[in-house]
């Protein structure tokens, strides 16, 4: 295996195409001289696809498929003369679905192979890559022994599975993360039991004791004011005062693959948006995996992708009724069908900056292997529609340019966010992929890859997307973010001896500040305004100490002092620097937030599952800037006619690239 960094990101081995039944590699590429001879491929096209395939490294087929736009039957065809393997339909009735039950059905997928059928005294396996057919099959129980192969397209093979094993591969992905890191026990009789019972304690507390109560609340939430305060400041600090030296980057002489999962629900508005955005990415199409994942009961959306043109790397998974219906389930899901060897994530209306792409891949090359997911910063594309959008704006500035690097700096476990998040794919399926039950997937994730000793690390890149600007909008979106905080709390606080055990001191310390404190200031938050609110002389008089005013006072005021120094310099980027003067006015934005605890709090006792909808494209008829340095879109691609595999495939003509690099062949 090669010493490069990135050898252990694809694992792809750079002649692939050698002789099947000798077991050699042949770097002449015996495939090309079949689509010559077939007549797929004039001879300047494939003297030009052999160069550019030994310099990436990239599989022949997906070059081919990429850059000449040929149907997988023509590929498909050249495939079976060169290897002598028979071309077969796998979705054919007379194919036996029972073949794969105790079969690891993942690997089937992953590894595109289907158990077809039994000829004879063997199992035709029908699979898409002739040259690796003794490795994909390896996990193949003895029983189904000997093999014949047979030859299909990825995609036909991965629609007969999913179609044939739909309930199968629904409680896969809802199970897949192990029961003690899940908090699918929280509906459980017993769970909502001892909810009720903390509530019925509490409310008898405030019936018997009410001053003690109060006085213990007020103590509870100026110290996790402080606490947080104090989280912010420490975190700024440490990263500001680093020396950030410039990472030496080793050349990369091989792209992996990247599958992007984009998960839609409802999206009427937002498809030719998304498919705009995505080609905007400056990254090779046949290296390119974009996943886009809908629920088989969505409708809309279905609708809303039939109608729009998709190019021909982006895939569209439709996810099987279940049990609940969450993102991180229908992720799950898709995970198996993904190509590629970094998963990545977007939401429906990101816009991601075209080189983003190039930056993950060089910064895996360049990382230990310990470093198992990239976080890029969110910015918002609408900031000035109204003073919701600003104070947004402000909020994320702080948390992805000076709060997370600060806490990359100090060692703390990283709660990662819902979008451009990128991991190394082997260490998201070492973990279980994400808990389909939480619904904030991305901060569990988070501090499960520090549990396991992974860590995760900032990277310089920007993806815009649209600011949650209705108040209504933005308590549904924020009181799902607290609940799943409530959530992951329980489940990391179920052993905090082993949490202890694994993230040290700082990282268990990091943990309660993080989620306990932060839900408490939320929460507390009318108590802390109501300080300035009722007389806090009353409170000094009762407690017999006379300078307690002055000191109570000097509190808040150095908290309010730190908190917008914190934003300030956070927004020190000259296309933040407009909002400084909407900074005061975060104290009635995060006010909001207190009625998002609230709501929170009740659906985690009575519907912890659920999953709070935002919608989004309901900026798109405004003026939207592009990303700066951003480049216009690609053209859509053409697609030609379906050929079937028994027909003769089109001659194709040597033309000169257009202005955006395209050759078209057909005639």
């Amino acid at each position: 295996m090669s010493s490069h960094p990135l050898a252990l990101v694809e694992g792809q081995s750079r002649h692939s195409f050698g002789s099947v039944r000798s077991g050699s590699h042949d770097a002449s590429s015996p495939l090309l001289d079949v689509m010559l001879d077939l007549g797929t491929l004039a001879p300047a096209d494939a003297q030009e696809v052999a160069n550019n395939a030994r310099h990436d490294w990239a599989p022949i087929c997906e070059y081919v498929n990429s850059m000449f736009m040929l149907d997988e039957a023509d590929i498909l065809r050249a495939q079976s003369l060169k290897c002598g393997a028979r071309i077969v339909d796998p979705a054919t009735p007379f194919r036996q679905p029972e073949l794969l039950e105790d079969v690891d059905i993942r690997k089937c997928i992953k590894k595109a192979i289907i158990p077809l059928r039994n000829v004879g005294s063997a199992t035709l396996v029908v699979t898409s890559s002739p040259t690796s057919f003794a490795a994909d099959t390896a996990h193949l129980p003895d029983h189904l022994h000997p093999l014949k192969m047979a030859l299909a397209t990825r995609h036909q093979i991965t629609d007969v599975i999913a179609n044939d094993h739909k309930t199968r591969l629904a409680e896969l992905a809802e199970k897949r993360v192990h029961s003690e890191d899940s908090c699918r026990h929280l509906s459980k009789p017993t769970s909502r039991t001892a909810k009720i019972l903390w509530l019925l304690g509490f409310g008898s507390v405030a019936l018997f004791m009410p001053k003690v109560l109060f006085a213990a609340l007020i103590g509870w939430a100026i110290l996790s004011m402080f606490a947080v305060l104090a989280l912010r400041v420490w975190a700024s600090i440490v990263y500001l005062c680093q020396n950030l030296k410039p990472r030496e980057e080793t050349a990369l002489f091989q792209l992996p693959t990247v599958s992007i999962l984009v998960p839609l629900l409802n999206e009427r508005n937002i498809a030719g948006q998304l498919v705009r955005q995505l080609s905007r990415l400056d990254y090779p199409r046949e290296k390119l995996d974009v996943c886009l994942i809908t629920e088989a009961s969505d409708k809309v959306t279905q609708t809303t992708l039939r109608e729009t043109i998709l190019p021909h790397w982006i895939r569209v998974h439709e996810v099987p009724k279940g049990s609940l219906k969450t993102k991180p389930r229908a992720m799950n899901y898709a995970l198996d069908f993904c190509r590629g060897s970094i998963i990545g994530i977007y939401d429906a209306e990101d816009a991601p900056e075209p080189d983003q792409l190039l930056k993950i891949v060089h910064g895996f090359a360049n990382r230990p292997a310990e470093v198992a997911c990239l976080q890029g910063a969110l910015d918002f594309y609408n900031p000035k529609q109204n003073w919701m959008s600003r104070c947004f704006t402000l909020e994320y500035a702080t948390w992805f340019r000076l709060i997370l690097p600060g806490f990359q700096a100090l060692g703390l476990p990283i709660p990662l966010g819902g979008t451009t998040v990128f991991f190394r794919r082997h260490v998201l399926e070492e973990l279980g992929g994400w808990d389909a039950h939480n619904v904030t997937e991305d901060a569990e994730l988070g501090m499960r890859l520090a549990k396991a000793g992974y860590r995760t690390e900032l990277i310089d890149t920007t993806t815009y997307e649209e600011a949650c600007c209705a108040p209504r909008a933005w308590i549904r979106q924020r009181s799902r973010w607290l609940k799943g905080y409530a959530a992951t709390y329980m489940v990391l606080m179920k052993d905090p001896k082993a949490l202890f055990t694994q993230l040290g001191w700082r990282g268990f310390l990091g943990v309660q500040l993080i989620f306990l404190c932060t839900l408490s200031q939320f929460a507390l938050a009318p108590l802390i305004l109501g300080l300035w609110l009722l007389p806090v002389q009353e409170v000094a008089s009762s407690t017999g100490i006379s300078w307690l005013t002055s000191a109570i006072v000097a509190m808040f005021i150095m908290a309010e002092v730190a908190n917008i120094t914190v934003t300030a310099l956070a927004t020190r980027r000259a296309e933040h620097r407009r909002f400084w003067i909407w900074i005061p006015t975060l104290h009635a934005y995060f006010f909001l937030a207190s009625l998002a605890c609230y709501k929170a709090l009740w659906e985690l006792i009575r519907d912890p599952f659920y999953w709070d909808k935002t919608s989004h494209g309901k900026s798109l008829r405004r003026a939207q800037p592009s990303p700066s340095g951003a480049k216009p879109p690609l053209p859509r691609p053409l697609r030609r006619p379906h050929v079937s595999a028994s027909e003769t495939p089109p001659k194709y003509v040597r033309a000169e690239p257009d202005k955006h690099g395209r050759r078209h062949r057909f005639q």
